[in-house]
């Protein structure tokens, strides 16, 4: 039997197969992807973030009144390490946004946020996570059993060097210390860190709230030049004052929202052993 012969005899027997109710699996072609879903619906006025951890849901209220009548299912809980996901606005008259994708850094949590506000009363909201998970024989390693925090990991991920790696994921390969923060403000916030702690004051308005900080190590009684990276936030966010002796080795941040409302900021300092 020529190629020719051989290859509509291969096709013969697949639409035999077809024709049959009998389809090849995606997987014996595609590989061993999976696409999994976590879908959500409520009647939502104001603002609203759905933060969405393994098979676990909660719900962070931000403006006007709580959520009401809410459900949601999973097809499989959402993985500890990082996926890529997709957002799909089934349902609703104002913004659903995708703002934080899982990560070492936030604990493998996907935060959606919903925004009514610029509308009165309340209204009804649909939207759909997925995402793609390999099966077991998939090339993990020991990803499950990895602790993203754990200074004894080897650190020799190659993504470490990645300009484009997720801004959340911490670099435990570091030669220096950081701090992290995230949190809600209106106008204008100071956030002053010194040693292992952060202390916040704002500027008025609805005022400031904290969602979350964490520091990789304390910041050092010594004067060294401190890095500001800018993680989120439509406003301008600053250093303001290096650690230095007049000031008992304090970093001080300033976050200037001049926009109306309030907005999501975030920001990393950095800085050298001394």
């Amino acid at each position: 039997m020529n190629g020719k012969n051989l290859f509509a005899g291969f096709l013969g027997v697949l639409l035999t197969l077809v024709c049959l109710g009998e389809p090849l699996a995606a997987g014996a072609l595609a590989g061993t992807v999976s696409e999994e879903r976590f879908q959500w619906r409520g009647q939502v006025d104001g603002i609203d973030e759905i933060l969405i951890r393994g098979g676990e849901v909660r719900v962070r209220h931000l403006a006007a009144k709580p959520i009401q009548r809410q459900d949601h299912r999973f097809t499989s809980p959402l993985p500890e390490w990082d996926v890529d996901l997709e957002l799909y606005k089934i349902e609703g008259r104002g913004d659903v946004e995708l703002i934080e994708e899982p990560s070492s850094w936030n604990e493998y949590t996907a935060v959606v946020r919903i925004d009514d506000s610029d509308h009165i009363g309340d209204g009804y909201y649909e939207f759909e996570l997925t995402w793609n998970e390999r099966d077991s024989w998939g090339d993990w390693g020991d990803r499950d059993d990895r602790n993203p925090w754990d200074d004894e990991d080897d650190g020799d991920d190659a993504d470490d060097d990645d300009p484009d790696t997720d801004v959340w994921s911490w670099d435990d390969d570091r030669d220096g210390g950081a701090f992290r923060w995230e949190g809600r403000v209106d106008i204008g916030a100071e956030i002053r860190v010194r040693g292992g702690e952060h202390e916040v004051s704002d500027a008025g308005g609805q005022g400031t709230q904290e969602y979350r900080s964490r520091f990789t190590a304390d910041l050092p009684e010594a004067e060294l030049p401190v890095s500001l990276r800018q993680l989120d936030g439509r406003g301008r966010i600053e250093l303001i004052q290096s650690p230095n002796a007049d000031n008992g080795y304090t970093a001080v941040v300033r976050i200037d929202d001049s926009d109306s409302g309030d907005d999501t900021y975030a920001f990393e300092l950095s800085w050298p052993l001394p």
